[in-house]
This record gives structure tokens, sequence and C-alpha cells, in this order.
């Protein structure tokens, strides 16, 4: 992305007139909803270390010990699936039931694990490639969640 000229900076990084041309991008740097680990990447190649995690940190933190995660602390989850794409005749966007199948038990065990707090479904994100995997139909045992995308 920092090829691209408009997202280049004016100047070098160590000279006091080095900014962003602000009539075309307006950078976002206080981070209301992620933890430090999540936005440790954007930040390195996105940023020059500039964004600040700003989330409350008993929210951030609340399930950093969740038994689901691979590693504690790294609230995070990569799981690779072995699944079959798929497209409905009539769509031009493929899905994956088996993956869907996979988020939907994680989503359900967030839901339902209490510990003090309750998770509602709309602090859930899911991120896929897929527009038609958002959709409920998707998931392999006919059980729906909803998702909202932004």
């Amino acid at each position: 992305m920092n090829q691209v000229q408009v997202y280049q900076r004016i100047g070098k990084k160590e000279d006091p007139v080095d900014h962003y041309d602000n009539r075309i991008i307006t950078k976002l740097l206080r981070n209301y909803r992620s933890h430090p680990a999540i936005l440790k990447y954007p930040n390195d190649a996105f940023y020059d270390g500039e964004l600040v995690p700003d989330a409350e940190e008993s929210i951030r933190t609340c399930l950093c010990d969740w038994e689901e995660l691979p590693t504690r602390k790294f609230p995070i989850i990569f799981h690779g699936v072995t699944g079959k794409d798929q497209r409905e005749e009539r769509s031009p966007s493929f899905f994956n039931p088996e993956e869907a199948a996979v988020v939907y038990s994680y989503v359900t065990k967030l839901l339902t694990e209490k510990k003090g707090m309750k998770i509602r479904q709309n602090q859930i994100g899911i991120i896929t490639p897929y527009r038609k995997q958002v959709k409920g139909d998707t998931y392999k045992n006919g059980d729906s969640v909803k998702t909202n995308l932004y």
C-alpha cells in the first residue's frame, strides 16, 4: 500500500515535514476495539508503529484465557479446514460448509460459555472471503447465526 503515491509520505521520515497529505488521507490512529496482538501486523506494515491500542483493558482481555485459544493471551485463532468450496447455480459467490460449521462451533461456544461475562452476537467478528458464507443456510447442521457485515 505504501507503494501507491497517494499513501506515500511527503519528505523523509526523520524530517519535521514528514506527513501525509491530509486533504486525501485521514489517519485514524487510536483503536478502541482491538487487542494489541490483532493490531500488530497492520501497525507494523502500514502505520509505521503509529497505531495506539486504546480499547478498555477489561474488555480486550476478557477472553485471553479462553480454553479454545491455541496460545493463551493471543486472542486470534487460525484454524485450517479441509473442505470443498461450493457455489449455488444462480450465485457468483462461493461458500464452504465445512468451514462454516467450524465457525459456527466457535460462535456457539462463545455464546454459551459465561465465565462471568456475557458475550453477545454483535460482539463477535468473523472474517470470510465469501459473501455467501455469511448466510446462515450455509451451515452444515441447518442452524443459523445472525451476522452483520460492515
